[in-house]
């Protein structure tokens, strides 16, 4: 069986992406020509901060549903190789072991949408950690730590403006769209670990 490339969550991602980035460049053309729309330069900080919002909304939109994914594809290879319950929980627990927490059942990870919503950020120590749960060491690479101070960045400018109103007046469309393309790589080396933990 031929390897992925991308899983189609990151595939999904890509494609809203590029979407938002066109219609940045639209917004952009509005604003630079020399009829300029006045809509768009009057309220172009306010286009600027939702264009970030929306740019983080999707990098953390693509965390939960590739952590949810590698869940369930957990979840599937169990169906098809069970593993008793007994067995991973005296396993874990050790001398914890007690005979009334004993279930006569298959194994399943129950982890459910509801669990992983609390943990998403995107924060990139907070990323580390998600995925270090699902047993995913995202920080062993170079390639990884090169994306952290830039993500970091961009996650930090998107706060400032959501809890403190920041004007964004240091962003211009541009730098939005380049912001864009620093998270598409930044996900692009989790979805590759993704891939590769699942051996998909």
């Amino acid at each position: 069986m031929e390897s992925l490339i991308n899983t189609t969550i990151y595939n999904k991602y890509e494609i809203l992406f590029g979407e938002l980035i066109e219609l940045i460049r639209e917004t952009n053309k509005r604003v630079i020509r020399e009829d300029s729309d006045d809509l768009f330069v009057d309220n172009l900080n306010f286009f600027n901060k939702s264009f970030m919002v929306v740019t983080c909304t999707y990098l953390e939109a693509y965390l939960k549903e590739v952590v949810y994914f590698c869940i369930e594809s957990i979840n599937s290879n169990l169906k098809t190789s069970p593993v008793a319950r007994n067995l991973v929980y005296w396993s874990v627990m050790k001398n914890k072991d007690k005979d009334k927490d004993r279930c006569f059942e298959d194994f399943k990870l129950e982890i459910y949408q509801d669990d992983i919503d609390s943990e998403i950020s995107g924060n990139v120590g907070k990323t580390i950690d998600l995925f270090s749960k699902l047993g995913i060491n995202l920080n062993i690479e170079e390639e990884f730590r090169n994306h952290k101070d830039s993500i970091a960045g961009i996650v930090t400018k998107r706060n400032n403006i959501v809890h403190h109103n920041d004007d964004a007046s240091d962003v211009s469309l541009n730098d939005v769209i380049s912001y864009i393309n620093s998270i598409k790589s930044y996900l692009a080396y989790i979805d590759k670990q993704v891939i590769t933990y699942l051996g998909l």
